[in-house]
């Protein structure tokens, strides 16, 4: 029992250095980058910023 554990453990340490490499990341975030392509963050303009907090406002008080 004591080997088979052992055996498991060093497996999982070398797939574990295989994963952590650079490249495989990378290519990783690539493959994700296609599928969920990252959005800049847009700052939200005043008239959205009061419409936000009108409509906070109004759910807030809203009996």
């Amino acid at each position: 029992m004591g080997e088979l554990s052992e055996k498991l453990v060093s497996q999982i340490l070398e797939y574990r250095d295989i994963l952590s490499s650079n490249e495989v990341m990378e290519n990783i975030k690539d493959k994700a980058q296609m599928v969920f392509p990252i959005k800049e963050y847009v700052e939200p303009t005043k008239t959205e910023k009061l419409k936000h907090n009108q409509r906070k406002w109004h759910a807030k008080n809203h009996y």
